[in-house]
């Protein structure tokens, strides 16, 4: 009797322990330690920094902000027990503004973000994750726009658009650095900052815009939160 309680007490103990050990997703040597594949998607908050005082009209104008998303694919390469080499390939939308009595002057960006990032496993369900960001924009609008515009009397509103001939350099490039936390095995939490260190609007002829006269100097920084899992 002493005897089959004692084996009938060890299996239990061990089906505990298997279940507990299931329960807890490793991201050391779950699929982390593999080569995978996944989907990653955040939203962001930009802003110019750098610009010159005088760089609208000869005032000392706030600079564009705004925000935008992300949405792509992601890439995990294990280099060595706790690194892994994580490439993402994404679309990026956004959409800068700065009010001008009334005016909006808009922003309006879409890139294919290349962001290459080295990432760290820390405590086995957290990481930390520095690189550099290519960019290629695919299109870009810069505009001066106004909503509801009366026309007086009984002739009703009216919106008034107005493009400026400025365009978005064609690369950017830029320093990433990010923190993350895994939910679940292959469900995850990030945020991150992207600093950039090319000029955004590197070309502007000021005798073609009325109101912009230079963005030499002016770069990207964007915070970004989002989510991310891995399919393999």
């Amino acid at each position: 009797m002493k005897i089959s309680r004692i084996i009938a007490a060890g299996a239990i103990a061990s089906s505990i322990a298997l279940a507990q050990d299931g329960a807890t997703p490793n991201a050391q040597d779950g699929i982390n330690s593999k080569p995978g594949i996944g989907a990653h998607a955040d939203f962001n908050y930009s802003y110019l920094i750098g610009l010159p005082q005088d760089w609208y009209l000869g005032d000392d104008a706030e600079a564009p902000s705004g925000i935008g998303f992300d949405i792509g694919l992601r890439g995990r390469i294990p280099m060595a027990s706790i690194l892994q080499f994580t490439p993402e390939i994404n679309f990026h939308y956004a959409q800068l503004s700065m009010d001008e009595e009334g005016c909006d002057h808009k922003f309006k960006q879409m890139d294919l973000e290349i962001p290459l990032m080295v990432r760290a496993l820390v405590k086995e369900r957290f990481y930390v994750a520095a690189g550099v960001q290519l960019s290629l924009n695919l299109s870009s609008e810069v505009s001066l726009e106004q909503d509801d515009i009366s026309l007086g009397g009984d002739l009703g509103k009216t919106d008034y658009k107005y493009k400026e001939d400025i365009d978005q350099a064609g690369f950017g490039f830029g320093i990433a650095l990010g923190v993350g936390g895994f939910v679940m095995e292959r469900l995850s939490i990030d945020a991150g900052v992207v600093l950039g260190l090319t000029d955004v609007y590197p070309d502007i002829d000021p005798l073609k815009n009325d109101l912009i006269e230079s963005m030499d100097g002016g770069k990207q920084m964007t915070f970004k939160a989002g989510i991310g899992y891995w399919f393999l």
